[in-house]
């Protein structure tokens, strides 16, 4: 209780300190760790919106746990779930597993647009290998959106430098946005001249600037 004290103390002295959102994260989950589960709720929603995206998984997972404690355990799927979706690459994201191994809960399934939600988000946090696989997660339940995972796919083997095997995904059929079929076939053009085909690599480019 004198550590959290403390803690609240520091929050209120140092507003402008960048560890100020970790710090209050921390004070929440003090808060019900000793029992005080509403004011522990109130105080992590009330700073969620306002968190910058690097923790606001982390207060997610927090929240979670504390509808957990509350009894709430539908409440805390759905904050699992938004985890899950919104920020895949996070460190929360990591221990969101063994967390719901404590509570005996299980991952519900995710929907083909919340799964490519999640693969987006692994993308531009540069986790090419995990989005890669997020992306098969997608084309395998043939969805609606394959054209766009199938190009996103070809996008995360072009960034691990995977050039062979990115040129059939790198080719945008319907449905695909006007931007990301143009980056995808600049870099379908980039893999052939990596690949060795130059003449391929210089067809490929006239075709983006006709």
């Amino acid at each position: 209780a004198g550590g959290l004290k403390l803690l609240e103390e520091l929050v209120s002295q140092e507003s402008e300190s960048l560890w100020l959102a970790p710090a209050k994260i921390q004070i929440a989950r003090g808060l019900r760790e000793r029992g005080e589960i509403p004011e522990s709720k109130r105080r992590l929603e009330e700073l969620l919106p306002a968190l910058p995206d690097a923790w606001k998984g982390e207060a997610l997972l927090q929240l979670g746990l504390t509808e957990a404690a509350a009894g709430n355990k539908e409440a805390a799927q759905q904050r699992f779930r938004e985890l899950e979706v919104d920020y895949p690459a996070s460190a929360a994201a990591d221990r969101l597993a063994e967390e719901r191994g404590k509570l005996a809960m299980t991952a519900p399934a995710l929907s083909a647009a919340e799964q490519l939600r999640q693969a987006d988000r692994l993308f531009e946090a540069k986790a090419y290998t995990e989005a890669l696989g997020a992306y098969d997660a997608v084309l395998q339940r043939g969805a609606e959106s394959n054209a766009v995972a199938r190009v996103k796919k070809g996008e995360c083997l072009y960034a691990l430098r995977r050039y062979g095997p990115s040129l059939p995904y790198l080719e945008p059929g319907a449905g695909v946005p006007a931007d990301l079929a143009r980056s995808a076939l600049l870099h379908r053009g980039m893999s052939l001249l990596r690949s060795g085909d130059e003449a391929g690599s210089v067809a490929q480019f006239e075709k983006v600037q006709s």
